[in-house]
């Protein structure tokens, strides 16, 4: 992904096209929120990542797991991206759960927009998950990691028996 103001409206909006279509057809698309915080386009101004941002795909931050709880990541070495696009209006599964951002406009909706991300798990580098990567054991992390952690749930989801067979398709709605 990338922020949105370098991703632009036109290509953002094909590529909304082709995440709608997989949410009518019953599948799952789920993005980074990105690991720059609310930064995302790094020049010191509330942004937000796309893919994560468009309203077919459910986005993913990264939370740090402590003694004291589940919190959102944000150290030294990063932070879970999140925030308000300035792209998408609201979705309607947001209504009644998303504030509307007075600082933050995303077109004719005004400032009922688009808010980031759906869901978090943990991705903090510290704490996050070992893999074998360049040679050695380590700890990875951040927002990249956290997405495919809740992917690699859905499956497991849809086997199960509160599903009955139905796959859970496009996520966002029962989210909320």
């Amino acid at each position: 992904g990338q922020c949105e103001a370098l991703e632009g409206a036109v290509s953002a909006a094909d590529e909304k096209t082709l995440f709608q279509e997989a949410a009518v057809q019953g599948q799952s698309l789920l993005a980074s929120a990105g690991d720059q915080g609310s930064d995302d386009c790094g020049d010191h101004q509330q942004s937000v990542d796309d893919p994560a941002s468009q309203p077919w795909v459910t986005a993913v931050g990264a939370t740090s797991l402590q003694a004291s709880g589940d919190l959102v990541w944000n150290d030294s070495l990063g932070a879970s991206g999140g925030g308000v696009s300035r792209l998408w209006a609201r979705p309607a599964y947001q209504d009644g759960f998303a504030r509307p951002q007075s600082s933050v406009t995303c077109g004719a909706a005004g400032n009922a927009c688009r808010e980031v991300p759906d869901l978090s798990i943990d991705g903090d580098p510290a704490t996050g998950y070992i893999a074998y990567y360049l040679g050695a054991w380590r700890t990875v992390g951040g927002a990249a990691i956290a997405a495919p952690a809740i992917a690699a749930r859905l499956p497991l989801a849809d086997a199960s028996p509160a599903c009955a067979g139905h796959s859970i398709g496009f996520l966002n709605p029962d989210l909320y």
